[in-house]
């Protein structure tokens, strides 16, 4: 098992400011149910100043366990991922059918976990906000 930091609470509408150290991550969480789950999670990544970071997102169907028992992604490891190198903002989409996709079984325990990684020498510095936005194609 390995000691990460205890991951933050992605909200709707919230946004985290912060630094990541080249190589290093930084986590946060999206916790969801099968029966409830966000018809479409929109995730903003915004670069601040010259250094590159992306975003790389794994569902986990044992978000009841605690944190340090969770599967991490990194940059290998990924159920999704943003563009690395890009402009100085990147958007990750994610609809509800991606997200049970991958949360197993009839666990009614999941979670998305965010990583936002570095890949500057020097870190990064970022904003993340976090929106639940209703399907634009398929309106209900």
């Amino acid at each position: 098992m390995v000691n990460f930091p205890e991951p933050l609470l992605l909200s709707p509408g919230e946004t985290f400011t912060d630094f990541v150290a080249k190589g290093k991550a930084k986590y946060y969480f999206y916790p969801f149910t099968r029966l409830k789950v966000s018809s479409n999670l929109v995730l903003a990544l915004d670069k601040m100043g010259s250094g590159d970071s992306f975003m790389a997102g794994r569902v986990i169907s044992n978000a009841y366990l605690p944190y340090l028992n969770w599967t991490y992604p990194n940059a290998s490891r990924f159920d999704f991922i943003s563009q690395s190198q890009a402009s100085s903002n990147e958007v990750l989409e994610i609809n509800a059918t991606q997200l049970l996709r991958n949360c197993a079984g009839n666990t009614s325990s999941c979670a998305l976990i965010i990583a936002i990684i570095s890949n500057a020498p020097q870190g990064s510095k970022y904003s993340l906000t976090q929106m639940d936005l209703s399907n634009r194609i398929f309106p209900n």
